[in-house]
């Protein structure tokens, strides 16, 4: 028998058991499955936590659709995944684990599932388009670490509620000037953000606690930071 039929088999067990238990949180880490099972419907109305951690196999999210209760989802790792549009309809999403899923270039599904408070994008290597994240305006946590084709920051200027954005390894950056707005910020990573050479839009971050600019090589004015550096400790290139 093939791995990926006795990889959905294993998971069609383990969502028969969850659906028996009641239980509200199910894990499918790891499987090699292509296509979620339609068994999930059975679901509907009582998971609220979805793990599918390293399914590397997995290209079809269409099931995900119906679990309308839904408000954790990780797909971390999940590196041949490029279509989102089943996510559009989990409106109760929270929390949104996207990292190291590499195919995406694509979060227009996103912009329905206005509650997320936190959405990790880190090591989303094809993704060139933030406008889709503008109506997510209850955002807190945001990671985009290593987005390394990312040029504009331009759609992030509406997440007001924004406490902690990292854009560390986000090589092509070079203006921060849409961040002014995000007064709400307390943590910024920009390490390794070689192209930026202007801090004058964080000197409106008075709430900002902590800041990384190792490796921001072609930074020489840190003037913009003069009245943030008695409130913090900023880890800034010596």
């Amino acid at each position: 028998m093939p791995r990926h039929i006795r990889a959905e088999a294993i998971a069609r067990a383990m969502i028969e058991e969850v659906a028996q238990d009641g239980a509200r949180t199910l894990s499918l880490s790891d499987l090699r499955i292509e296509v979620l099972p339609s068994d999930l419907a059975k679901l509907s109305g009582s998971l609220v936590e979805l793990h599918l951690t390293n399914c590397h196999q997995l290209i079809e999210l269409a099931p995900l659709a119906s679990l309308l209760d839904l408000q954790c989802l990780n797909l971390s790792g999940c590196d041949q995944l490029s279509d989102l549009a089943p996510l559009a309809s989990l409106t109760k999403l929270q929390t949104l684990d996207l990292s190291n899923c590499h195919q995406i270039n694509d979060l227009a599904p996103l912009a329905c599932v206005t509650g997320l408070k936190s959405l990790d994008l880190r090591g989303c290597h094809q993704l060139t388009d933030l406008a889709p994240l503008t109506s997510l305006t209850a955002l807190q946590l945001m990671d985009l670490r290593s987005c390394d084709k990312l040029k504009d920051l331009a759609p992030l200027a509406s997440l007001a509620a924004l406490q902690s954005l990292d854009l560390s390894e986000c090589e092509q950056l070079r203006d921060l000037a849409p961040l002014a707005s995000l007064t709400s910020l307390q943590r910024l990573n920009l390490s390794g953000c070689t192209q930026l050479s202007d801090l004058a839009p964080l000197a409106s971050f008075t709430n900002l606690q902590w800041l990384n600019l190792g490796g921001c090589t072609q930074l020489s004015d840190l003037g913009p930071l003069a009245s943030l550096i008695n409130r913090m400790r900023p880890a800034i290139p010596s």
